[in-house]
């Protein structure tokens, strides 16, 4: 007791001694006169212990903020610290410091955070998690009062690691300072990661038994948020720090050495897995599936088509539960699963029908870390079914319902991917990118003229990750009462543009391209002057008005695929008219973003034909002016429209 006590006295004075030499109000506001936030102090302290084999791992967790606006009072007073069954949190101090002028001098009174509710939390859809927070209210903030927050976390697993951001999304940061305090008998690894890391300083403090090591910096700018923009970690300033061993006496206790340590835990975790369960009815549905299969890839696209079919994705987070996948009979039986469970039944049946199969670990593209600079959980997120077929391998993801076989989900595309070969051994793979032909929107609509109106018929075939979007954008809309969206994807021309679906078929359906049938009339789209008519058939306009601010825009733009879009849209030429005008032909050729269109005359009809690839995932801030004169170009050719004059 008395230790805890001499403890929070410690964190206390700490805050006393700062608040004597915080800076003013006014101060901070003519230098940042647009901020809500201005964050003081951003402070981590790890002191990473190990005795008698066992880890000790204590994060010290100290932030200031002052508020610079209304804004910021009403929306930075809540305060909640998220945690898992990984860590403990304890020794919360919070408080709020109040202005008071007197004379020349600001002072600040100090108002104690009472009450500190722990509740559970969902995170991003997680059906059920084991997180949970701590939360509870800073009373009083006003503008130019302060907020105080400081508590320990304690880490359960030495192979737990989190990031550590300089920066942050609240406002400007004035002194961010991470440090890490080990014994000299344990080895630490450390990657100073993200853009603009120059001016983080290192140090080292060395004593008879530990080693200090503090990274400061001062003077950051707001972190970034843009829309489009790659995950935080590429860009923003962080630092990632792992345990390698710990050598006391002779004997070596090995954590996270290399990518192998990271294996070798992940296997241990998953040994059991599927060992000793009744795998009776797997194998008997298995035999069924499989029974007039010819070759593996047959066997493999209908176990896989199964379990896209028959489990529900749900997902689970629950301490060491949430690396380790449920038995596969046990999610036959329940016939749902996470992204960990979908693999292990898939693995198992694909076992069972003698093809080449293996559990995969690898992380979305939301994380921009490689087994091997980052051989820690924190480079990963996600589990998919790996088959070896012909010596290629298949990358099979359970969470992936309206996924084609043979087609990676979005998601993970460019990826490496850490495969399990068996208990000791593995393979660091990478996950193909998807050329663009693969997803299409390939759309043909044949139009006539009435009076101003423009009425046609077409159709409207959908491939690749083109369809696999459109699928999740319409169960979205669906499941928020909203029945019209293939209207609103077939809409063109002008906001007046009316779409009755003839029909639809494909969706629902993995393998299969889906196909729109549909009737449209277009009011008003038509110009009549004297004896002319001008019609533009530019009907879609794909990025129009689409350029980037290259002045404001600081960060990357990432795209979901790539893809290639096709639209041949006819025009028959009314009877009595002849073509006055047809426009050129246009084009723009980039590596990574091209456009071609083209209009032609045969017979008494005009077919406008307009080509749209994007071939990049990651738009880099050096391509931005190029993307501009690419938007230019489109835009100029979505203003050209054709003549017909009157015989």
């Amino acid at each position: 007791m008395t230790t805890r006590i001499i403890a929070l006295f410690t964190v206390f004075y700490c805050f006393v001694a700062q608040a004597n030499t915080l800076p003013d109000f006014a101060t901070l506001k003519t230098k940042y006169p647009d901020e809500n936030v201005v964050v003081l102090l951003n402070k981590e302290h790890i002191n990473i212990d190990f005795k008698n084999n066992q880890w000790n791992i204590s994060t010290q967790i100290t932030d200031q903020m002052m508020c610079m606006s209304d804004l910021a009072a009403k929306s930075f007073s809540d305060k909640s610290i998220s945690y898992s069954s990984f860590e403990d949190i304890t020794d919360i101090q919070a408080r709020t410091l109040i202005p008071e002028t007197k004379g020349k001098k600001v002072k600040y009174t100090p108002l104690l955070v009472k009450n500190i509710s722990t509740n559970d939390i969902m995170l991003n859809g997680v059906f059920f998690a084991d997180y949970k927070e701590k939360k509870f209210v800073f009373p009083a903030v006003q503008i130019g009062s302060i907020t105080e927050l400081s508590y320990k976390q304690n880490s359960k697993d030495p192979h737990m690691t989190s990031p550590f951001f300089f920066g942050s999304y609240y406002g400007p940061t004035l002194h961010s300072e991470y440090s890490v305090t080990v014994p000299n008998y344990v080895k630490i690894t450390y990657k100073l990661l993200g853009q603009n890391t120059e001016s983080i300083s290192l140090s080292q403090e060395k004593t008879a038994n530990s080693t200090t090591y503090t990274w400061k910096t001062t003077e950051l700018n707001k972190s970034d948020y843009e829309a489009d923009a790659p995950g935080g970690g590429y860009s923003e300033p962080h630092i990632i720090v792992y345990i390698n061993n710990a050598e006391v006496d002779g004997n070596k206790t090995v954590v996270l050495e290399n990518e192998k340590g990271l294996y070798d835990w992940y296997s241990q975790l998953c040994r059991q897995v599927n060992q000793k369960s009744d795998l009776s009815q797997l194998k008997k549905l298995v035999s069924e599936l499989t029974a007039n299969a010819q070759t593996d890839e047959q066997k493999t696209q209908l176990i896989y088509a199964w379990v896209q079919n028959n489990i529900k994705y749900i997902a689970f987070e629950d301490g060491l539960g949430g690396f380790v996948p449920r038995e596969a009979a046990d999610v036959f039986q329940k016939k749902y699963g996470d992204c960990k469970d979908m693999s292990s039944i898939i693995v198992t049946m694909l076992k069972l029908a003698n093809v080449e199969a293996y559990m995969t670990w690898i992380g979305t593209r939301d994380r921009p870390y490689k087994y091997k600079e980052v051989p820690c959980p924190i480079v990963d997120n996600h589990m998919i079914a790996v088959a070896k077929i012909n010596n290629n391998y298949v990358f099979l993801d359970g969470t992936g319902e309206y996924q084609p076989f043979g087609l990676p989900t979005s998601m993970i595309q460019g990826k490496q991917a850490m495969v399990g070969i068996d208990s000791v051994n593995y393979q660091i793979v990478e996950v193909p990118v998807i050329d663009a032909e693969q997803s299409q929107r390939i759309e043909n609509a044949t139009f006539s003229i009435d009076n101003r109106n423009l009425v046609g018929n077409g159709t409207c075939l959908l491939s690749g990750y083109r369809k696999i979007f459109v699928e999740y954008a319409r169960m979205k809309q669906e499941a928020n009462g909203q029945k019209n969206y293939f209207n609103e994807m077939l809409s063109k021309g002008s906001n007046k543009c009316n779409i009755t679906l003839t029909q639809n078929n494909g969706f629902g359906k993995a393998n299969t391209q889906a196909q729109l049938n549909y009737q449209v009339v277009i009011p008003d789209y038509v110009t009549r002057t004297n004896d002319k008519i001008y019609v533009n058939m530019n009907l879609m306009k794909p990025y129009k008005d689409a350029s980037i601010d290259i002045k404001k825009r600081k960060l990357d733009k990432e795209n979901e695929f790539m893809y290639h879009d096709t639209y041949n849209f006819t025009l028959e030429v009314p009877t009595g008219y002849t073509i006055e005008y047809l426009p050129p032909p246009t084009e723009f050729k980039h590596n990574l973003f091209s456009f071609n269109v083209t209009s032609k005359a045969e017979d008494s009809h005009i077919t406008t034909t307009f080509n749209l690839h994007i071939n990049h995932l990651i738009l880099a801030k050096e391509n931005f002016a190029d993307w501009n004169k690419f938007i230019d170009a489109l835009n100029a050719a979505y203003q050209e429209a054709i003549v017909l004059k009157k015989i």
